[in-house]
């Protein structure tokens, strides 16, 4: 397995670092990244984010809401929160399995006193209390899988910013599942991790086995991840423009606003 190192928590680079990896690595073994973003919400590639986030509470704290390249749902990240990417090589004809990528994160984590433990589809838990969510995304020849680890996070800002503003929503967007949530932090069952650097170290470890590999991207290969945050991430009409068209209905009003690319096309009375 080989580990490319990030210490980037900007969540835009982030995204973009993900990306080029991906695009640009056909691997011979296995890739891991690990990294950790600033505080953000990141919404599946199909969703509506006027669905999914509080959009004016996230505009007030600063917080950027985020659309990434794979599917799924929701999920808000800050400094304890770790995120990990495996990509693998794949056959053209070899069918999706979660549980490919699934059974040796959750093997790690037991492993490094984590009681973790797969639940639904795609998601790990710890007493059925979900500490993980992860999505996949496909080329002809290899496979990205990428998932949250809830370590030490807000959950109060969790909660509040996956909340959407009160309201009838029409859309064909693909929605979120909630799910009762916890922290790693409280359910080690030895000695545990005080920060989620340490963590972050355990896990790569427990991951990467004795015959890993550490790399870094060369000053050339970051340049151009720069440049793909500033062209791709960075921008409304990625994050917003992408999103599908919907109606919606105000809460305590007779209002109706037909919205498409993010932008209000008609508002009228009921």
């Amino acid at each position: 397995m080989i580990y490319i190192k990030n210490d980037s928590n900007d969540p835009y680079f982030n995204q973009a670092f993900e990306e080029y990896v991906f695009e640009h690595f056909t691997p011979e073994e296995d890739i891991l990244l690990l990294w950790i973003n600033n505080p953000c919400v990141v919404c599946g590639r199909y969703q509506n984010l006027f669905q999914e986030v509080n959009l004016p509470a996230a505009s007030e704290r600063k917080i950027p809401v985020i659309r990434r390249n794979t599917g799924g749902g929701t999920v808000y990240h800050d400094r304890g929160n770790l995120n990990y990417t495996l990509i693998k090589a794949r056959a053209a004809d070899a069918p999706l399995d979660y549980n490919v990528f699934l059974t040796p994160v959750i093997q790690a984590l037991n492993d490094i006193g984590v009681p973790a433990h797969k639940r639904n589809v795609c998601d790990i838990a710890i007493d059925n209390l979900k500490i993980s969510g992860s999505a996949q995304s496909v080329k002809s020849d290899r496979v990205l899988h990428h998932g949250t680890l809830l370590f030490d996070a807000n959950l109060a800002n969790l909660k509040s910013l996956l909340t959407p503003v009160p309201g009838k929503m029409e859309s064909k967007a693909v929605k979120s599942v909630p799910s009762p949530v916890t922290n790693i932090k409280e359910h080690f069952t030895g000695e545990g991790y005080t920060n989620v650097n340490e963590f972050a170290k355990a896990l790569k470890t427990a991951l990467m086995g004795q015959n890993g590999i550490e790399s870094a991207l060369s000053p050339e290969a970051c340049e151009q991840i720069e440049k793909l945050s500033r062209e791709k991430y960075r921008t409304w009409e990625w994050n917003i423009g992408k999103g599908p068209k919907f109606t919606f209905y105000p809460e305590n009003t007779d209002l109706c606003l037909c919205v498409e690319r993010g932008i209000v096309v008609q508002c009228s009375k009921e």
